[in-house]
């Protein structure tokens, strides 16, 4: 209904005139923009910047005793380099799988594959990530922990800004 009405409009006022005495006499009502005034209506808050400062882990993967990598908070590209078994793949899961509860590589493989994140030689398995927040003098640590023997799914987690 909108397209023939702006057509309309666009030939003129004549134009306009004819068109709304031929559909009814009134122009569809737009919908209404919301009160600039009201919480729901301003602009979203602009989320704060996070940067990892640290990832430990142990039991996972590759990495039996825990292990920490250290890193330079900041923007811009970190690489993480090393030789084949140092634990860089197995940090980058532990990263991915600690922040959205899953990873994209495990999804593709068999339920025995994934039944293997645990490392064999330790029994505790845990992972933490530390990050420097915009506007916060402390860090922000999220973590994730698993009972000796339990599943993947079985882990508890929490964050806490410090």
């Amino acid at each position: 209904m909108y397209k023939p009405l702006i057509l309309a409009a666009l030939e003129g006022p004549d134009e306009l005139a004819s068109f709304l005495d031929d559909v009814g006499g009134a122009a569809p009502e737009a919908p209404k923009a919301k009160d600039p005034t009201t919480p729901e209506a301003g602009p979203a808050p602009k989320p704060r910047t996070a940067h990892l400062r640290r990832l430990t882990a142990q039991g996972f993967r590759g990495i039996g005793p825990q292990a920490t990598l250290d890193l330079t908070p900041g923007p811009g590209l970190t690489l993480v380099v090393g030789r084949n078994g140092s634990g860089k793949s197995s940090f980058a899961e532990g990263l991915e799988l600690l922040l959205t509860g899953d990873t994209y590589r495990w999804s593709q493989r068999s339920k025995v594959w994934r039944d293997g994140w645990r490392n064999l030689h330790h029994p505790q398995a845990a992972l933490a990530a530390e990050f420097a927040l915009e506007g916060e003098r402390g860090a922000c640590t999220l973590a994730r922990e698993w009972a000796d023997g339990a599943d993947l799914a079985a882990a508890s987690t929490w964050a806490q800004v410090h």
